[in-house]
C-alpha cells in the first residue's frame, strides 16, 4: 500500500511518503505514522486518477452533470452539491491534497483521497471546501464509492471597505440588492476614496459599506461599529448598522452623521464573532486620510 501526503506550497508540491495505521472502521482514512522521504513534484505530474476524479467532482460542484468525464459518480456516493449554491463563477486558486492512499492492485484497488479546495471569483471573494473521496479503478472508468464535502471557514476573514454618499442610496432607493454582486458593483461605482476632494464637503453624508471577502459560517456574527478608538470591539456610538447575508458572504452597512476628512477622527470597526474565538477586530477604518 502506498500513501502520500501532498502539500501545495508556493506552486510546488511536497510529497511525503509515509507508513500508515488504520483508524476508525474498515475502509476509513489513514493517519501518517512516520516520515520516509520528501521530494518535490510538479502539479502536472499528479497521478492521472487524481486529476480525473477531481475534475468529475468540480463539474458537479459547479452545477454541471459531469457526464463528459470518464468517472462513474452515482448519487448514492454522497451529496457534493449545496442546496442553493454552485461554484460556477469561481475558479480554483489553490489545491491542497492532504492524503492519497492507494490500497490494492488493479481492479481491486481503492484510493482514499482527502483534499482542500480554495475557490476565488473575479471580484476576489473566496471560499474553501474540504473533500474526502473513496474511489476505485474499473477496467475503463474510475468509480466513486463515497464522497463527502464540507465547508472550511476562516479564523480571520478579509474585509474590504467602501464609503458611499448617502445620496447615492436615496437616488437608487427603488433598487433591491438581491445578490452580493449587485451591492458590490453599486458600492464600487458610487464609492469615494478618502483622498477625494469631494469628501471634504460638509453637506455630504456617507454610508460605510464593508464586504467580507471570505465566506463565513451561518452561526458567525459580523457587525460594524463606530468608535473614537482604533482598536477594541466595543462601540461608543448608537449609529445605525445592518448586515446582509448573501449565501455566507456578509456585507455590513453603517450610516453615520460625520463628514469624512473633517472634525473628530472616528473609526469604523469590523467585528467578527464565532463560538470558538469570540469577538475579533478584523478591520478598522479611519474617517480621515492618514
Amino acid at each position: 500500500m502506498k500513501t502520500y501526503v501532498i502539500l501545495l506550497l508556493s506552486g510546488c508540491l511536497l510529497i511525503l511518503a509515509v507508513g500508515c495505521k488504520q483508524i476508525g472502521g474498515g475502509g476509513g482514512p489513514t493517519q501518517p505514522e512516520e516520515e520516509v522521504a520528501v521530494w518535490s513534484l510538479d502539479p502536472e505530474n499528479l497521478p492521472p486518477d487524481v486529476k480525473l476524479v477531481l475534475l468529475a467532482l468540480l463539474e458537479r460542484m459547479r452545477g454541471r452533470s459531469g457526464e463528459d468525464v470518464d468517472v462513474d459518480f452515482p448519487a448514492s456516493a454522497g451529496r457534493v452539491v449545496e442546496n442553493d449554491f454552485v461554484y460556477d463563477d469561481f475558479v480554483l486558486s489553490d489545491v491542497i491534497i492532504l492524503e492519497y492512499v492507494d490500497e490494492g492492485e488493479g481492479a481491486n484497488s481503492r484510493i482514499h483521497l482527502a483534499v482542500s479546495l480554495v475557490w476565488e471569483d473575479m471580484l476576489g471573494r473566496r471560499t474553501a471546501t474540504y473533500v474526502q473521496l473513496i474511489y476505485g479503478r474499473g477496467e475503463e472508468r474510475l468509480f466513486v464509492e463515497q464522497a463527502m464535502v464540507s465547508q472550511i471557514y476562516p479564523d480571520f476573514p478579509q474585509v474590504r471597505m467602501l464609503y458611499v454618499p448617502e445620496t447615492a442610496f436615496r437616488e437608487d432607493s427603488g433598487h433591491v440588492f438581491s445578490t452580493w454582486y449587485d451591492l458590490y458593483l453599486f458600492a464600487l461605482n458610487n464609492g469615494v476614496a478618502l483622498n477625494s476632494p469631494q469628501t471634504s464637503t460638509a453637506q455630504t453624508k456617507y454610508v460605510a459599506v464593508c464586504f467580507v471577502m471570505d465566506r463565513i459560517a451561518p452561526n458567525a456574527e459580523f457587525t460594524l461599529i463606530l468608535d473614537d478608538k482604533r482598536t477594541g470591539t466595543s462601540s461608543g456610538t448608537d449609529e445605525f448598522s445592518h448586515c446582509y447575508d448573501f449565501q455566507g458572504w456578509r456585507v455590513g452597512i453603517l450610516g453615520f452623521n460625520h463628514t469624512l476628512n473633517a472634525g473628530k477622527t472616528l473609526y469604523i470597526k469590523a467585528v467578527y464573532e464565532t463560538e470558538e474565538f469570540g469577538k475579533q477586530l478584523v478591520g478598522s477604518f479611519s474617517t480621515k486620510q492618514d
